[in-house]
């Protein structure tokens, strides 16, 4: 891989590591505002949760920089990044209070998505779970039905 798509992996993983605090962890079960089922994360201890009405300022401005850069190192046109933020907002104002973690796995799936939907080029499934060490396949694929379930 290119310098720049490992960098966008240390700074995605750096993301991903934030979440390890317990602060930022969410019951591994949970329903959107539509009724779907999130996508289980596979943690020991979910007990404590911290969940964000909407994505924190801080955190958006992040995932919009590593879209840019994922399409820029794809060579993908930069107008999917718009349409991935858009997919991304519109889940997150529909859908209840969620962690940083599940945060993530949304933006991510967004990107996908648009690309998957609105690109001559394509970003595979498994290139997107590659990104992060954190998301399987699996994971993606239901974050996905859940996005489209509610949009």
């Amino acid at each position: 891989m290119g310098g720049l798509i490992e960098e966008a992996i240390e700074e995605w993983n750096a993301l991903a590591k934030r979440e390890e605090n317990a602060a930022y962890r969410i019951q591994a079960s949970r329903r959107s505002a539509t009724g779907a089922t999130m996508p289980p994360m596979d943690r020991e201890d979910d007990s404590s949760v911290t969940a964000f009405q909407s994505c924190p300022s801080e955190l958006r401005e992040e995932i919009c920089e590593w879209f840019y850069r994922v399409v820029d190192h794809c060579d993908i046109d930069r107008d999917q990044v718009g349409t991935a933020i858009f997919y991304f907002d519109k889940y997150l104002s529909l859908s209840k209070p969620m962690n940083e973690r599940l945060i993530q796995l949304v933006a991510m799936t967004s990107l996908y998505l648009s690309v998957k939907l609105h690109s001559t080029k394509k970003i595979s499934v498994s290139c997107i779970a590659s990104l992060s060490k954190e998301f399987r396949v699996d994971q993606i694929e239901k974050m996905e039905i859940c996005i489209i379930k509610t949009l």
